[in-house]
């Protein structure tokens, strides 16, 4: 539920052009605190919004990795998760020595970002 909330601000931030880079300005990231309270009853920081910022951006680079690498393969109607055999996730693994994130369906595509 945060992570969502967090990525649809950043959209909103994004379209009010206070994140235009790598990174939120200071005024985003005061924003999406706001924000965050706001629609999550959750107050945060700074330092944690740049955690979940980061934690976004690595999910997001190894969703792109496998995305280059799963042509040809199956999806899951409902998640849009890469359906695979165990086989191919082990040569993938074998490659590329991630953790097992691989399984975990993506938001990204649901709030429309991709």
């Amino acid at each position: 539920m945060e992570v969502r909330v967090f990525l649809e601000s950043c959209l909103e931030e994004m379209a009010a052009f206070t994140i235009t880079s790598n990174s939120p300005k200071p005024q985003a990231w005061q924003n999406l605190i706001h924000k965050m309270y706001t629609k999550c009853k959750k107050k945060v920081n700074k330092a944690q919004l740049e955690y979940i910022w980061g934690q976004c951006k690595k999910r997001y680079n190894r969703w792109v990795w496998l995305e280059s690498h799963a042509s040809g393969l199956g999806r899951d109607p409902h998640t849009s998760a890469i359906v695979a055999d165990d086989e191919w996730w082990e040569s993938k693994n074998a490659v590329r020595t991630l953790d097992h994130k691989y399984f975990e369906p993506t938001i990204l595509p649901t709030i429309g970002i991709i």
